[in-house]
Parts: C-alpha cells; structure tokens; sequence
C-alpha cells in the first residue's frame, strides 16, 4: 500500500521511480532518475521571453523619469529664473564683501 502510494507520487511528478524487493524480509529500494534537462535552444527560449520583458520595463522607467524628474525640475528652474534678476543679487553680494575686487559702496 504505502509502496504504491510512492509510486503514484513520484509518476504524477514525471519522475520515473524502480520498487525492488529482495524477499519478503528485505525493505524495499527505491531507485529514481529524473528526466534529462532540455538544454537544446534553452537560451533562445528564455530570450524570446525575457528580452521583450526588458525593453517594456526600461520604457516605462524611462517614461516615469522623464515626467516625475525631469520635466518638475525644467519647471523648477523656469520659474525661478523668471523672477530671478541677476543685478540685484549681484549688489546684494557687492554689499555683502563677497567679492574681493568690488568694493561695497559705502567704503
């Protein structure tokens, strides 16, 4: 019973399994091989599935950078330099003595 039942196991798992008993008192051997591994074209098999895959998730990553990053920083610094006016910030920096070769105007 409990033989069969392994034998039944291993068949609904396409593993072919050999039962020998040597006489009523020996236990049995259980002898398995397992089916060789197709590895004839295996490459172009797992390509014709994983290439298509690739390029549709490299897309898409390229798609959501392009509008989550790209596109709100090109607006970020449009509308900074629309109120930006480099000749105030210039003096602002004058008045400050950042520079070493401008004097502040009131030295």
């Amino acid at each position: 019973m409990l033989l069969q039942h392994i034998e039944n196991l291993f068949r609904l798992r396409n593993i072919a399994v050999s039962v020998f008993c040597e006489g009523r008192q020996s236990k049995p051997v259980i002898i398995m091989s397992l089916p060789k591994p197709v590895m004839r074209g295996l490459l172009g098999k797992r390509l014709r599935l994983h290439l298509p895959i690739a390029f549709a998730l490299s897309l898409v990553t390229a798609i959501a950078f392009k509008y989550g990053v790209t596109e709100p920083r090109k607006q970020a610094y449009a509308d900074f330099y629309k109120q930006y006016d480099a000749v105030k910030e210039f003096n602002s920096m004058k008045e400050a003595g950042v520079f070493e070769s401008v004097q502040p105007s009131g030295e």
